[in-house]
């Protein structure tokens, strides 16, 4: 259950990074953390902390209930399916 979870906050912030127009690169310079932790991430290989995940939002220049919402929109497409 945890893996699907990871996958559908991925998806989320794989979709919110494009939308705000940044790389991998980028949002792992504002993190300050290796680019490969940021791509583990929107894979749903890694999972976030809380305070990792206000980090990410604030990485993106957005605010954590928009990433919520977009996790949120993800449940109800039905994209949380393991892949």
């Amino acid at each position: 259950m945890v893996k699907n979870e990871n996958i559908l906050v991925g998806k989320a912030l794989r979709e919110l990074r494009a939308k705000v127009g940044m790389t991998q690169e980028k949002v792992a310079a504002q993190l300050a953390v290796p680019q490969s932790f940021v791509s583990k991430v929107e894979t749903g290989e890694r999972s976030l902390k809380l305070s990792e995940a206000f980090q990410y939002a604030e990485a993106l220049g957005i605010q954590m209930s928009e990433l919520v919402a977009t996790v949120q929109e993800q449940i109800a497409e039905g994209n949380g399916s393991a892949e």
